[in-house]
């Protein structure tokens, strides 16, 4: 008969009325298109489990980027500190571990050793980074930017720090503190000086 319906699965004919038909051996509807019904729900811990990972990553990726901006900030605010400044306040927080052990003392006198020899470098321009004591001892003797007494005290503390570092010669607390407070006068003694009122006077007088 030409009224008859199409079987279940059957592609419907353009312009048919599409129809879902039940499905007689299990019971749920099957579409025209031969697909089945409404899917079963997801479970409700399924369901949660997703919202609660959503919401983790909205809140991790708010905390990451505020964090992003604070340092962006922090960048922008920070002002350009003078290495003298630097080099200063790092000798200022330097205190001897405790317990001062061979391990702390050899660690603290290198410590102290570089930023003098920081200090140097920046002043005189020799490279005392790169030199060993007895490589520093004629070049140093050579510059004009300290009184000879302070130079071969500079000398016989850096020879010091070497038989701490390298010899595990012993120091102990009040020697450390003193070396600490010495290598600080040094290096406030190499920063240069800013010009007095007189000499920028004098330097724009006319010859």
């Amino acid at each position: 008969m030409n009224d008859q319906l199409p079987p279940p699965g059957a592609l419907a004919t353009p312009g048919a009325t599409q129809l879902a038909m039940p499905d007689a051996a299990s019971g749920q509807l099957l579409l025209p298109h031969g697909l089945r019904g409404a899917l079963a729900p997801y479970p409700e811990w399924v369901m949660l489990t997703a919202w609660a990972l959503l919401v983790a990553a909205l809140i991790g990726s708010m905390v990451l980027l505020w964090r992003w901006n604070k340092r962006r900030r922090s960048r922008r605010r920070k002002p350009n500190l003078d290495p003298w400044d630097d080099l200063l306040a790092r000798l200022r927080a330097e205190v001897p571990a405790q317990p001062f052990t061979k391990t702390a003392q050899a660690e603290y006198y290198s410590r102290l050793s570089l930023m003098l020899r920081e200090g140097i470098e920046r002043r005189c321009g020799l490279a005392a980074m790169g030199r060993t004591y007895q490589e520093l001892r004629g070049p140093l003797r050579a510059q004009t930017f300290l009184p000879k007494e302070q130079v071969e005290a500079i000398l016989s503390f850096l020879e010091r720090a070497d038989s701490v570092k390298f010899a595990a010669a012993p120091s102990g607390d009040e020697e450390a503190k003193m070396a600490v407070v010495q290598v600080t006068a040094w290096v406030t003694a190499l920063r240069p000086q800013p010009p007095t009122t007189k000499t920028q006077e004098a330097s724009r007088a006319p010859s």
